[in-house]
């Protein structure tokens, strides 16, 4: 199965980015490295169980995007990104924390072979953008009106750019927050 498409709930409230053109937006969560913290030696002994935690920041930005925009996610500690699934993407987003930061390279160098817009956000381009000079664009702090200018961007785009901008979030005030509901 290529990707798993997101259902997306826009949760903006009265801010809206409209969008002309139709964009394939592959999502993709980097395999964590092997380390005490991302319990992977645990995994044998909870059925079932193949990853660490649901990758939380990229499904936000995932419900965030437009509607009219497609979207797939691969988590890669599931399975691995596939040339089809770059095939497909027009852009390729990207999260990650410091202990996946060789991972995010590899899918970067992947998606730039393939010819594909990259995109990178997350806890570690966020603390150390100046380590990620090889993507398009870098989406810093939470997202907001630095995820609005990027979505516009990208509407708008029509060749593969070559620039490396990084966009920041002019205040994280209008960020949204996470939404956490009680289980009953």
């Amino acid at each position: 199965m290529p990707g798993t498409s997101v259902t997306r709930t826009h949760y903006r409230g009265t801010r809206k980015v409209s969008v002309r053109h139709r964009r394939r937006i592959l999502c993709i969560f980097p395999r964590y490295a092997p380390s005490f913290g991302t319990f992977n030696y645990a995994y044998a002994l909870m059925d079932g169980v193949s990853a660490f935690m649901p990758p939380q920041g990229i499904l936000i930005v995932a419900a965030y995007l437009p509607g009219e925009w497609d979207v797939r996610l691969v988590d890669e500690n599931i399975r691995t990104t596939s040339l089809a699934d770059l095939e497909w993407a027009d852009a390729v987003f990207i999260s990650g924390m410091h202990i996946q930061k060789g991972e995010i390279r590899r899918i970067a160098q992947r998606a730039r072979a393939a010819g594909k817009t990259t995109v990178l956000g997350g806890p570690s381009v966020s603390a150390a953008p100046d380590r990620y000079p090889e993507f398009d664009y870098l989406h810093l702090g939470e997202i907001g009106d630095a995820t609005d200018a990027l979505i516009r961007t990208l509407d708008e785009i029509s060749a593969h750019p070559r620039n490396n901008s990084a966009l920041r979030p002019s205040s994280v005030c209008h960020s949204p927050s996470s939404r956490y509901l009680r289980l009953s």
